[in-house]
């Protein structure tokens, strides 16, 4: 016996060389699906972000200062990440997506840690870590810049939950302090950790088999998570400044939610398995996968009977899967679409983020169904079919889902790269510009073409400046005021944005937030001001191409201005 020792021992270490290499080359099959994003550009959100963060003086203030413009959201952590990467790259954007990258392999690697958790060593613990990794849902969460916040997010809780796996195993402070801690740092990238927070709780309150725990250490975790959870809540309410929010809705809250959790449902289901756009090889692929997978959990459930064992662990993994849909329904039912073969391209990568986390639980479940615990295996020594259809199923899928991945990348990159040549331009024109050191006023006339400019304008101009600091001061609009103008702390007054008012939200002006060296004002256009009478502005046409400076003739009035009032139902 002591001779088979070092054999054992060798064949051990073989196969755990093994599975680090699989895991190696699963994390290099989902650089290559989001390689093509490395060249993408900024769209939308980001431009926020990025011109925030410029202006941005002390990184550590979000931690316990109102900071998110435009929405009731309070995201330190993110912002905290922001600041590093312009910090380290300004407003080139291969560091950026570089970043994200990495980001979606952390990620990756700790729902394989949650997996091995779960089910320690199961052969298919790495291919179904694979098939979130190349998954077109995770793929178009990492690939926008402004779903950071989800990645984060996603990671803690997943984290959260193997903290909360180890801490039922074997109850110790130190591991009901790291749940905790997960926990809160998954608050502070993203409110959608609530999900986290309450799978975690879930799973140490109801029972699992092999996994006893005291009431006194269930009730202990429990009221811990949930004492945290209301303490953020708490403190994230008592920071905030803000009465405005995007949603701006009326109507009643419960059809809402109603409403908004049907149609993430549906969508869900169209993200899954009805993409339209995909090719006919494809969709046949993925049925027979799905098919597949459908037998090795019934064969699995015939091994290890069908009655659940593990409360604590299914009722965790419901609430990955289904929560997030009603925690984000006023966003779906108000911004969210049928997935049909004409959607906006951005709409495709930018609803991926509302799935991230219910991916997550989604695999992990079907991981759990398709893979018997090892008791179960040494018990019946039945598995081989099971882990047959299921290796067969998945590789089908995988087959489908990376070049589908691959290509959500290089069209993404292709069409944020389209607004390159008109920020250019208007850069360009910019340049050419005296700017007074105060009520300065640039106008881009006609540029509605350009995708993002009407609602994003300032902070898009002021984002991809080669010199932000020359246009602090500055107020950039369209023929509407975009929604928020970004300024250095202090540097405009009433004075320097006449005459543009200041936005009122029922009856009320909406507080700028002001936060180390940033300002942000909210402020709006009415159409009936004369162009004329804005002393000392400037006016830039899109024409052909390029930015030509009409203020002379916008002065003479032989080239009219029509403003417009983007929000009228607020005054």
């Amino acid at each position: 016996m002591p001779a088979l020792l070092p054999t054992a021992a060798a064949g051990a270490e073989w196969v755990l060389r093994w599975r680090k290499t699989l895991l190696l080359f699963v994390c290099l099959l989902a650089t290559w699906c989001y390689a093509p994003g490395l060249r993408a550009y900024f769209a939308q959100d980001d431009f926020t972000l990025l011109a925030l963060v410029r202006l941005l003086q002390e990184p550590a203030l979000p931690f316990w200062h109102d900071h998110f413009p435009g929405s009731l959201f309070f995201r330190p952590l993110g912002i905290f990440v922001w600041w590093l990467t312009v910090a380290l790259f300004d407003n080139a954007p291969r560091g950026h997506y570089a970043v994200n990258l990495l980001l979606h392999l952390g990620v990756v690697l700790t729902l394989y840690t949650l997996l091995q958790r779960l089910r320690r060593d199961a052969p298919l613990n790495v291919v179904w870590t694979a098939a979130y990794a190349v998954h077109p849902l995770a793929i178009g969460t990492a690939l926008w810049l402004s779903d950071r916040f989800d990645l984060i997010a996603t990671g803690f809780s997943l984290l959260a939950l193997t903290a909360a796996v180890d801490y039922a195993q074997r109850p110790r402070i130190g591991r009901l302090a790291a749940i905790l801690a997960c926990v809160l740092l998954a608050f502070m990238a993203k409110e959608t950790a609530i999900v986290g927070a309450i799978a975690a709780a879930a799973l140490i309150a109801l029972p699992n088999r092999d996994w006893p725990l005291t009431w006194a250490q269930r009730s202990t975790a429990v009221a811990s998570i949930a004492l945290l959870a209301v303490a953020w809540l708490a403190y994230r309410q008592a920071l905030q400044t803000n009465p405005q929010n995007l949603l701006l809705h009326t109507g009643p809250l419960l059809a809402m939610f109603a409403k908004g959790f049907a149609l993430w449902l549906r969508v869900g289901i169209e993200y899954l398995a009805l993409d339209p756009r995909q090719a006919t090889w494809m969709a046949v692929a993925l049925f027979f996968g799905a098919l597949l997978l459908v037998v090795a959990i019934a064969l699995s459930a015939r091994d290890q009977g069908w009655r659940p064992r593990n409360y604590g662990i299914a009722a965790a993994v419901v609430v990955l899967i289904l929560l997030p849909g009603p925690t984000q329904a006023p966003v779906v039912y108000l911004s969210m679409h049928d997935f049909t073969a004409d959607k906006f391209w951005f709409d495709v990568v930018g609803e991926s983020r509302l799935y991230h986390l219910s991916l997550a639980g989604l695999v992990t479940a079907l991981m759990l169904l398709t893979t018997a615990p090892a008791a179960a295996v040494a018990r019946t020594n039945r598995t081989g079919a099971t882990s047959l259809a299921a290796v067969a199923g998945l590789v089908l899928l995988l087959a489908a889902w990376v070049p589908a991945s691959h290509a959500v990348a290089h069209d993404f990159a292709r069409r944020t790269r389209e607004q390159i040549a008109p920020l250019q331009a208007a850069q360009a024109a910019i340049a050419q510009l005296a700017l007074p050191p105060r009520h300065c006023q640039i106008y881009l006339l006609n540029a509605g073409s350009i995708w993002g400019f009407d609602i994003n304008v300032d902070a898009t101009i002021k984002a991809s400046s080669p010199s932000p600091e020359r246009l602090e001061h500055c107020l950039l609009a369209t023929e509407r005021t975009p929604w928020g103008s970004f300024f250095r702390n202090g540097s405009v007054g009433p004075e320097d944005y006449a005459p543009l008012r200041v936005l009122n939200y029922q009856g009320k002006p909406i507080p700028w937030i002001r936060v180390g060296g940033l300002e942000v004002a909210y402020l709006d256009l009415d159409a009936d001001i004369d162009a004329r009478s804005i002393d000392g502005a400037f006016f830039l046409e899109y024409r052909n191409g390029a930015f030509v400076d009409v203020s002379a003739q916008v002065r003479d009035g032989t080239r009219p201005v029509q403003f417009y009032n983007a929000r009228p139902e607020q005054r």
